[in-house]
């Protein structure tokens, strides 16, 4: 490494580790670094909704609604 543990980051340097930290969190990169466990999750989801016949239609749509919501505000 060419700078000392002591020294600190300069704003641009800060700037550039926060932005690539930002990009590897939320739920896109997780899906894109799990994409099996993803189809498996859904596949899951999917039968366990599809099969209940207690779950009120209204609280699946939501449920839906929330995590195509949750991956358009995690798109870049």
């Amino acid at each position: 490494m060419d700078r000392s543990a002591n020294e600190p980051l300069t704003v641009e340097m800060a700037k550039a580790r926060l932005r690539a930290t930002a990009a590897r969190v939320g739920v896109r990169p997780w899906i894109q670094r799990h994409p099996m466990q993803t189809l498996i999750i859904a596949a899951t989801s999917g039968f366990v909704v599809g099969r209940s016949p207690d779950l009120p239609r209204i609280a699946a749509f939501n449920l839906v609604r929330g995590v195509i919501r949750s991956l358009l505000l995690a798109a870049p």
